[in-house]
């Protein structure tokens, strides 16, 4: 099964994989996520994820991961971290075990990978069952999930740059830099006013991206960016 990760093509290969392989070994649900540092300073994000839809819609809208304490530690360690009421409680995000619980993510470990090429990946992996109660089981898991992790990371980062070269050739500058400031919340007016050039320009370049991204609003094409790594 680790080969059959290894050799995903693409983001839903990858993903199903991921799934088969993270259910064989005893966990239900995970999340993916990718920090690439390209060579122009750009920070890129590439997420996946089956945690339940109506959680990840959340976990967006209020901007969770800024405040997710997981998130911040596996930015600085990268020794597995098991989910526990005291290490949340200890954060200024106390609330998110237990709203993360009322959507079905009970218990959980999160890892980290720092590599060589400046990019980071978070993988998180989570079962209905506590992790804890057998120390054989427990070392079993969280091996599963450190081997899992690894792997991962090797193939999304290559995803991550292949996806960036190939929408990076089919998106004109003009296009991604009207992307980028659609993502840090600019209207048509305002971005009009950066790039100095008139509304329907940028009315134009916006409707081109969205077409090529295959999507129809600004927060869809936001989401599938982020997911493809094209938003620093």
């Amino acid at each position: 099964m680790i080969a059959d990760v290894m050799g995903s093509q693409d983001q839903q290969e990858l993903l199903g994989r991921i799934k088969t392989i993270v259910q064989k070994v005893g966990f239900d649900t995970f999340m993916v996520g990718l920090e690439r540092r390209a060579e122009d300073g750009r920070i890129a994000h590439y997420v996946m994820s089956d945690y339940p839809q109506r959680w990840q819609q959340l976990y967006d809208q209020q901007g969770y991961a800024a405040l997710d304490p997981t998130v911040a530690y596996c930015q600085k360690s990268r020794a597995p971290l098991v989910w526990s009421a005291e290490f949340f409680q200890k954060s200024k995000a106390g609330f998110m075990l237990e709203e993360a619980r009322s959507y079905g993510l009970h218990h959980g470990v999160s890892l980290s990978v720092h590599d060589r090429f400046a990019t980071k990946s978070m993988m998180s992996l989570v079962r209905d069952q506590d992790l804890t109660k057998s120390a054989t089981e427990s070392a079993y898991l969280l091996n599963c999930a450190q081997v899992i992790s690894a792997c991962v990371h090797q193939v999304a980062h290559q995803l991550l740059e292949t996806n960036q070269k190939k929408q990076q050739s089919t998106l004109t500058a003009r296009e991604s830099e009207c992307l980028q400031w659609i993502a840090v919340g600019k209207s048509t007016p305002e971005i009009s006013d950066i790039l100095n050039v008139s509304e329907p320009t940028v009315a134009f370049h916006v409707k081109n991206l969205m077409r090529k991204l295959d999507v129809h609003t600004r927060p869809q094409a936001l989401a599938k960016a982020m997911r493809m790594g094209l938003i620093g």
